[in-house]
């Protein structure tokens, strides 16, 4: 009886591990723009009722969706049920300038940054051959596509706008240019940064470091009102992902000497965060888990996580390898998504998944191979099969 007893134990345990085994995902892809007149695209963000931000461009290599592709101007758009509308630029912007759109909410609303294109100051150190972004500043669009300049914050003169909850409350970050520009939306050594959150009752307000004072970004806010991003550490001299909470502002790096940006929070108050020490990691209440990287690969990079606590990011192979793979992640499994839907013209080989909604769809960047057989940047939507 014992015996018995024992084989029905293993028997048992077995099919609860089979039950939490994640069955591999099948999706249907379908490209996301270009714009008429332009031959790339990339796709940014995605609503829960499927509308998608994205941009597009002629020229520029692999991009990702913060940084607009060199060397170039660019176009943001909504794609909506295989419709897409241009972003207008806000007055006065025409020309040389980028528009970035990052984050689209329920409402229709679109957060990103307009910024000047300077193609004659191509020698900056680090940056020789790349023209400059300048002036950049945190935009809104509505859902008529009509564009609003966001205010900054007192005593800083650029900024930008990185995400918007479905309340209307949008964060990023406030700076000043103190004279090395780079091509890069990002903050950086020599600019100093404050985050920021246009809160829905009009007011900017700029949000405590880690160390009081010091470079901050926010990323992303949910619908709870929680902010992640990044800070200044205090007396280490690194920068640590922060989680600001009804007005207090939480290290959510495990140790001290090592770099690390949160990326995504759902409204569960789940975050992913990217870390030089252990790569992407989910934080929840203090606890950490480590999400692994795709076979072969060493190193990866987490963008987005749902309500149910998908993550979607990027994994790569060893400096010098062959494009990374985008990535599913969920209860301790990843999945390369390239191996996820059916392709059978072979025109695709994806790149960056960048966002994911509560539905599971997925939105990134990869490549997609042109009537003449060469690849071009192309925006895609991965859409769940029943």
């Amino acid at each position: 009886m014992r015996k018995w007893m024992e084989m029905l134990a293993v028997l048992v345990l077995l099919a609860l591990l089979a039950s939490t085994a994640l069955t591999a995902p099948r999706y249907t892809i379908t490209a996301i723009g270009p714009l008429a007149g332009d031959t790339r695209s990339s796709a940014s963000a995605i609503s829960e009722s499927g509308r998608i931000a994205g941009l597009s461009f002629t020229a520029g290599g692999m991009i990702w969706p913060q940084w607009p592709p060199l060397p170039d101007t660019t176009l943001a758009f909504v794609w909506d049920r295989g419709i897409l509308t241009p972003l207008l630029p806000p007055t006065g912007y025409q020309g040389s300038w980028a528009y970035v759109a990052r984050t689209i909410n329920e409402n229709g609303l679109v957060v990103g940054t307009v910024a000047q294109v300077d193609f004659d100051r191509t020698g900056e150190p680090g940056w020789q051959g790349h023209p400059l972004l300048i002036g950049k500043n945190p935009v809104l669009w509505n859902r008529q596509g009509t564009p609003t300049l966001l205010p900054l914050p007192a005593g800083y003169m650029e900024g930008s706008a990185w995400a918007i909850n479905n309340r209307g409350q949008v964060v990023g970050w406030a700076g000043n240019d103190l004279g090395l520009n780079a091509p890069v939306e990002f903050w950086m050594t020599g600019i100093w940064e404050a985050a920021v959150l246009w809160d829905k009752d009009g007011k900017t307000r700029v949000l405590p470091g880690l160390a009081g004072s010091g470079p901050s970004v926010a990323f992303n806010i949910n619908d709870a009102g929680q902010i992640i991003g990044a800070s200044s550490a205090p007396d280490l001299g690194v920068i640590h992902a922060a989680l600001w909470d009804r007005g207090k502002v939480t290290d959510l790096t495990p140790g001290e000497l090592v770099y690390s940006d949160a990326a995504g929070i759902n409204n569960q108050g789940q975050v992913v965060v990217n870390s030089s020490s252990i790569g992407a990691f989910l934080w929840e209440k203090g606890r950490v888990t480590s999400l692994g990287v795709l076979e072969n690969d060493v190193w990866n990079w987490a963008m987005s996580i749902n309500d149910k606590g998908q993550v979607v990011g990027f994994s790569s192979g060893p400096e010098g390898a062959p494009n990374g793979r985008p990535f599913l992640w969920e209860r301790g499994q990843m999945v390369d998504l390239n191996a996820a839907f059916e392709d059978p013209q072979d025109e695709w080989r994806l790149d960056w998944a960048y966002s994911i909604n509560n539905r599971g769809a997925i939105v990134g960047v990869g490549f997609r191979k042109d009537a003449n057989g060469q690849e071009q940047v192309t925006g895609f939507l991965l859409t769940p099969k029943p």
